[in-house]
């Protein structure tokens, strides 16, 4: 069986993507949260992860332009870096090759709506 790493993510911006000096990269972290009913107190329960994301290139660019809280999906692969000091340990991220964003609403309030002048 072939090799095969492919990550899907569907979840909010938790700030303003950050781009590099160079534009070469942009950075951002995605909430994605989960929500079930506890079985013992019947109670509605929510967990959410934070997922960082890295892109380069023309999705480097798409993410760019989104802004905090906007819903996006994510595609990509699952990526590690070791941080350069020592000692520190390797932590995940995804790496972006398609970002999708949802449009934006259009307003459905006409100028002739409006009950003021």
């Amino acid at each position: 069986m072939a090799n095969y790493n492919r990550t899907i993510i569907s979840g909010n911006l938790g700030n303003d993507p950050k781009v590099a000096d160079d534009g070469s990269w942009t950075h951002a972290s995605i909430a994605t949260s989960n929500s079930w009913k506890d079985k013992k107190t019947d109670e509605w329960m929510e967990k959410t992860q934070w997922h960082r994301v890295m892109a380069y290139g023309y999705a480097s660019e798409k993410l760019a332009k989104c802004v905090k809280g906007e819903n996006v999906l994510i595609e990509g692969s699952l990526d590690y870096f070791e941080p350069k000091e020592e000692g520190g340990e390797k932590s995940a991220y995804i790496k972006a090759d398609k970002i999708h964003t949802s449009p934006k609403p259009k307003s459905t309030v006409e100028h002739d709506d409006i009950p003021f002048p």
